[in-house]
């Protein structure tokens, strides 16, 4: 689960393009900005809790890192001005939850670096070069100053839009090795190259073969044929 992907609602779990982009930029712990892409395994950054509290997390490393790859990326401006440029499939805060980027909409509130809920006034399609998902060890991350999630949806298996929240929490959960052993994921001489990195692929792997065991997964309807 989590990571990168493709479009509609299926991305790709552990990576094939559901990031953020080349220009996006990363609040670290001593009050500076950085380009994410510039980002270094153990780096402190700024996220929010539940509670919209800054809090204090580190970057483990790398799921997907392509600096070449170019992808189509949803830019959602809120009414203070902030801008979050991101892949349709990735996961975003939105009120009180989370929700796939595709599904959000104008007046959707967004929580800001400050704590506070700042309404969407804008969304564009735009398509561009470089492709950045990064994970942290709280699995969320303030990206131009928009709370995010560092995953996204999974190729194999269909997210339910309404259990977005669900898939966040078990997604983390899955990385739970990754916070306890942070060399499985990513290390300094592995950084800064480009590529899905292993366990975010074996995970898919995994997580694709268990399609339809999981409660945030999209449930086909069935339908009834009347018989006269």
């Amino acid at each position: 689960m989590g990571g990168g992907g493709g479009g509609g609602g299926n991305g790709g779990n552990g990576g094939d393009g559901n990031c953020f982009s080349a220009t996006s930029l990363v609040d670290l712990v001593d009050g500076t900005q950085i380009l994410m892409k510039d980002l270094k395994v153990g780096q402190g950054l700024i996220t929010l809790d539940e509670n919209g509290t800054l809090k204090e997390t580190t970057f483990l490393g790398w799921l997907h890192r392509d600096t070449k790859q170019e992808a189509s990326f949803l830019v959602i401006t809120t009414s203070n001005g902030y801008q979050i440029t991101l892949t349709p499939d990735h996961i975003i805060w939105v009120g009180s939850g989370m929700r796939f980027a595709h599904n959000v909409k104008i007046g959707d509130l967004l929580y800001a670096r400050d704590g506070s809920l700042n309404p969407v006034t804008a969304i564009r399609e735009i398509m561009s070069s470089g492709i950045f998902s990064p994970l942290t060890t709280d699995s969320t991350i303030l990206v131009d100053g928009i709370l995010a999630s560092c995953f996204a949806a999974s190729s194999f298996n269909t997210a339910d839009p309404d259990k977005v929240d669900i898939y966040q929490r078990q997604a983390h959960i899955c990385f739970g090795p990754v916070r306890a052993m942070p060399w499985i994921l990513e290390n300094e001489n592995s950084q800064g190259k480009d590529g899905i990195r292993s366990f975010p692929l074996i995970l898919k792997s995994a997580v694709g073969l268990m399609t339809g065991a999981f409660s945030w997964e999209e449930t086909k309807k069935e339908t009834t044929v009347a018989v006269i």
